[in-house]
């Protein structure tokens, strides 16, 4: 890690105001990667059963009673609650927030121009929105920052880049569809790993071993894609089927039920989703 990354970490302090799935995603793969110190995370919860939680899988972990404290005592505060409980979080603390705090937001649907109207006594807004990979360092994170930010882009960089893959991206059609692909993404994969299990199973196969087959039949596919970056997919592809041959037959037929149709379908209705969340975000910020 960079030496001015680490004294800066350091210097602020990472204060965590929530306890779900990403949040613990990202902490773990900062404090895996090394990116970060345990002894400069602080978190909070208003779920004393998550926090219990946490401080068990992270020994060490230093605990804040209360999100005044978080903001007080911590330069960087990351927002890790749901869409639907940001207001609710943060409205009764919004007023100790200073320029000197840098705001994170891992909500998906909610924009920094939104949160800048929640929150207006800081500049320093920051978007991340990562996958749960992140935590074994195989994540993919977009982020995006207010105003332009370059210290805010490069703090993204530098904090991120060891959890996987970094992407800058813009607000809007950009932040959708990255927060659909590859921060829902694990969830669409996981259904396709399902169904070949599940048809394992219905071959006869034991439920532990076609979970394994699965599995590493995803894994080793996706390594060797990785491995021969010089050849495009449909390359790879061609590689393991033979005109009139089974995988030919198969895959053809997969193709004649227009799967591709489907899971743009499904993805376009998971981006309608984003925007109804961030019109119901506005509007519950107005209602405040």
């Amino acid at each position: 890690m960079q030496t001015w990354i680490h004294s800066f970490i350091k210097a602020k302090k990472i204060g965590v105001l929530g306890a779900g799935n990403l949040s613990r995603s990202i902490l773990s793969g900062f404090l895996k990667s090394g990116v970060i110190d345990l002894k400069d995370i602080y978190v909070t919860n208003r779920n004393p059963e998550k926090l219990h939680a946490l401080q068990a899988e992270f020994p060490g972990l230093q605990v804040i009673n209360s999100s005044a404290e978080l903001i007080e005592n911590c330069g960087i505060i990351i927002l890790g609650v749901k869409p639907q409980d940001i207001v609710t979080a943060v409205e009764s603390v919004r007023g100790l927030f200073t320029n000197e705090h840098i705001v994170v937001s891992l909500a998906a649907g909610v924009s920094l121009a939104s949160l800048k109207s929640l929150i207006p006594g800081t500049e320093q807004l920051v978007r991340w929105m990562p996958n749960t990979p992140l935590k074994i360092q195989e994540g993919v994170v977009g982020y995006s920052v207010l105003n332009e930010s370059e210290t805010l882009a490069q703090l993204s960089e530098k904090l991120l880049s060891p959890l996987g893959l970094v992407v800058p991206v813009e607000e809007g059609d950009e932040m959708n569809a990255l927060t659909i692909a590859c921060a829902s993404g694990p969830a669409f994969i996981y259904e396709f790993i399902m169904i070949w299990q599940s048809w394992l199973e219905s071959s006869g196969f034991p439920s532990n071993i076609s979970r394994e087959m699965a599995l590493q039949t995803f894994l080793g596919t996706v390594k060797l894609a990785a491995d021969n970056k010089s050849l495009n997919l449909t390359d790879l592809q061609n590689q393991v089927m033979s005109k009139k041959g089974t995988t030919h037959a198969g895959l053809m037929h997969l193709r004649s039920l227009e799967v591709e149709n489907l899971i743009a379908a499904s993805f376009n209705k998971a981006v309608n989703r984003a925007r109804e969340i961030e019109q119901d975000f506005d509007k519950e910020i107005h209602k405040n």
